[in-house]
């Protein structure tokens, strides 16, 4: 039996996860057995135990660690350390799958055991909420996820976003996992991108494997 372990980091956004854990328990598992990671970084203990709670409710087999510091890379370099599976799946609190075969096929993408290789699906705006023109333009700029080299077939490097990404236990812990020294948005996801690109490792784009943001920011927030 095929099996993954979904990694996310949580931080103050107990409904955004909520809805990120009602659209996996909808998820077509099929004969993929899945159980879900979630890390409560740098949140008071009272918080942690609302996660803690949503975790107890879902029908996947679910557990949660608490991380007061290290930021997203540190949070999941603790989810990996915990999740039971070889293969990992990267969602954030805030991206809930929009594919309803999102975690089987990412499994089905590995099966044939390649362990330097990840496969990357594709983050877009959440349907249900409405886009400010900041957002329209973080999008079509490639200013929140670029998948331009992908799609041409002429990436010079791995190119990874964690929000719905899968790779093997083996290649994250050869290079010792994503630096928690980088604690800004999205260069902890470059740099591990750089590191594992430097040991042959390769991502497989699969661009109908979709996740929604659900997160809306104006100008001042982006």
């Amino acid at each position: 039996m095929k099996r993954i372990s979904v990694v996310i980091p949580t931080q103050g956004r107990v409904q955004a996860l909520s809805r990120t854990l009602t659209a996996i328990s909808e998820q077509e598992l099929g004969d993929l057995e899945a159980e879900l990671v979630l890390v409560c970084s740098g949140r008071p203990a009272a918080e942690c135990e609302d996660v803690r709670a949503l975790a107890a409710s879902q029908p996947l087999a679910a557990k949660v660690v608490a991380r007061r510091d290290g930021g997203a890379a540190g949070a999941r370099n603790a989810g990996v350390g915990v999740a039971e599976s070889e293969l990992i799946l990267f969602l954030n609190d805030d991206t809930p799958p929009l594919s309803p075969r999102l975690l089987r096929e990412h499994a089905e993408m590995h099966a044939a055991g390649e362990r330097r290789r990840g496969v990357l699906g594709r983050v877009v705006w959440h349907p249900e909420i409405e886009q400010t023109p900041v957002m329209a333009w973080l999008a079509s700029s490639g200013k929140m996820n670029d998948y331009s080299e992908l799609e041409a077939g002429d990436a010079r490097r791995p190119v990874l976003y964690a929000p719905n990404l899968s790779v093997h236990r083996e290649a994250l812990v050869e290079v010792g996992g994503f630096d928690e020294r980088f604690w800004r948005y999205g260069w902890e996801e470059y740099d591990l991108a750089l590191r594992l690109g430097d040991r042959g490792f390769e991502v497989a784009f699969a661009p109908n494997l979709v996740v929604g943001h659900d997160h809306v920011y104006s100008r001042a927030e982006s």
